[in-house]
């Protein structure tokens, strides 16, 4: 019966790509199916992918990219959950990998799904498997490059000790400049965890130097304003991330391997104004035995955004007594991880101007089973046009919304971050176009309420379930004022949009909504200060 559910449940996975349009919504419940899957049964769900993938120009595209992804997604973590389930039925693996081998083509070189499809292949953690993995990534790799940490994630968890049967060949990807520093960073792990015997490139210990300065000069030229001809904005961002995640890549990998001959490059390096580069360049080269370069790696602890990873360099260098305790503080920390979250290309891809500690409470939070340090962050970015600045959060999470937090309480700040990285079986937003016919009455009960209360100009965005309770999320007008409102029933709530540049929307309304009442059940001594602003 189990079975014959699993392939009648299938046949309707598939029917969304028999359509020529339309999205395939919600294709959660199709999960847990497939990571339940018999060998067998596995064989046959990538034949069949295989054959819709093979004739896509008649398929709903959205719909297949989306099973594609479903499927992958859950075979990984089925993979993740039976360790060593390919040695143990080699007729299978032989089959699996014969399967990838015709559908990994088949998927567009930009598609994320060429990397859910590698990190399947680096789950299930064979010597076949992997050989698999490095046909695909120096003979045809991937060309979007934000998702590569997907297909190597595996190999730097439990897969880590067979991860080493990659090399030497994984090497030859380093033609690929983009899969450099993924390649290079997975060789570097192995040596730290003493999972090899030497550097997996140290017979390349002399190309490293020469890709070093190669790319020292290129980002030189870059900061000196001479950009590449006819490339684009987005080009020239895109290159100079892959081009300083290889240089650091490289800096770590010459100071394992212990190549004196890179001190020269590795000085030049360190004389770049990047700052990241300028951390490992000196860690590199105090690691090489290189004096000087201490001074460098210990003014860079002025720096929110390379303190954390030079008091790592420090730690594992031997040098953690000398750093000042300044340094060292909880609030220092909580500062440089902010900073070093806001640098990162997928955020505001560099770093803040100022950060520094607003707030600091000891909170019951959403997720947690005890108290945690919970630490409220202002940051500024400083530019020729103005001053942005903002709040974030560390300890739980760290986070920082898009909307303007700074004219909300402390209590309302820390409950729109409580309230976004709350997750519950019995906390659900659905959009109101679909929850007034399911839930019709609830909404206009809840409208009732909102307009009893003198609000105008309402526009119903979000319905909420809350624990059983229903709330109603929407846009209104209190006199000639702008923002969210939500009733739920006891009480209608009015959130003001703050700042026009970065309003407050109605999600972010509905986050501090929920924030609040999770962090007062939680933490009941702030109740008298869910409006107290400072």
């Amino acid at each position: 019966m189990a079975k014959a559910m699993a392939t009648e449940k299938l046949d309707q996975l598939f029917e969304f790509v028999d359509s020529q349009h339309g999205n395939p919504g919600d294709l959660s419940a199709y999960g847990p199916e497939i990571e339940e899957m018999t060998d067998s049964e596995v064989e046959s769900l990538l034949a069949e992918l295989y054959t819709r993938l093979a004739i896509k120009e008649k398929q709903n595209e959205t719909g297949l990219a989306a099973i594609s992804k479903l499927v992958f997604v859950s075979l990984i973590k089925r993979a993740k959950t039976q360790v060593g389930c390919m040695q143990a039925s080699p007729d299978h693996e032989q089959i699996v990998l014969q399967h990838l081998r015709s559908i990994y083509p088949r998927l567009d070189a930009e598609s994320e799904m060429r990397h859910y499809l590698l990190a399947w292949l680096a789950m299930i953690g064979t010597e076949n498997s992997l050989a698999v993995f490095n046909d695909f990534v120096i003979n045809d790799p991937p060309m979007h490059s934000r998702g590569i940490v997907v297909a190597f994630q595996p190999l730097f968890s439990d897969r880590a000790p067979i991860a080493a049967l990659a090399f030497p060949r994984l090497l030859e990807g380093l033609q690929h400049v983009h899969f450099g520093a993924p390649i290079l960073d997975l060789a570097n792990f192995l040596t730290r965890g003493g999972l090899v015997v030497e550097h997996p490139a140290t017979c390349r210990s002399a190309a490293l130097c020469a890709m070093l300065q190669s790319l020292t000069n290129h980002l030189g030229r870059i900061e000196s304003g001479n950009f590449p001809r006819d490339a684009s904005p987005t080009e020239i961002s895109d290159k100079l991330e892959q081009s300083v995640a290889l240089v650091v890549s490289l800096c770590d990998a010459l100071a394992l391997i212990g190549q004196e001959a890179a001190i020269p490059k590795l000085r030049d390096a360190m004389e770049l104004k990047h700052r990241r580069i300028q951390v490992e360049a000196a860690a590199a080269l105090c690691r090489l035995g290189d004096k000087a370069s201490k001074d460098k790696l210990f003014e860079l602890l002025d720096e929110p955004v390379t303190r954390l990873r030079v008091i790592q360099y420090a730690e594992e260098l031997g040098l953690a007594d000398e750093i000042d305790d300044q340094f060292k503080t909880d609030d220092k920390r909580a500062e440089s991880q902010l900073a070093l979250w806001l640098s990162q290309p997928s955020q505001m891809g560099f770093a803040p101007s100022e950060v520094a500690v607003i707030d600091r409470r000891t909170l019951f939070w959403p997720g947690y089973n005890d108290a945690v340090e919970c630490y409220l962050v202002e940051f500024k970015f400083r530019s020729p046009s103005g001053v942005y600045r903002n709040v974030g959060i560390t300890g739980p999470l760290t986070f920082v919304f898009s909307a303007d937090l700074t004219g909300l309480s402390r209590f309302d700040q820390y409950a729109a971050f409580a309230g976004w990285h709350a997750a519950h079986e019995d906390i659900l937003e659905i959009p109101y176009q679909r929850a007034c016919v399911a839930y019709r009455n609830a909404c206009d009960t809840r409208l009732r309420e909102i307009a009893d209360q003198g609000y105008q100009h309402v526009e119903p965005l979000l319905f909420g379930l809350f624990f059983g309770e229903h709330i109603l999320v929407a846009s209104a007008r209190k006199v000639s004022e702008s923002g969210q409102v939500i009733a739920d029933g006891q009480q209608v709530f009015w959130f003001s949009q703050c700042s026009e540049e970065a309003p407050v929307c109605g999600e972010l309304a509905y986050c501090i909504y929920k924030g609040r009442r999770l962090l007062t059940h939680f933490n009941p001594q702030l109740d008298e200060n869910v409006e107290a602003a400072e």
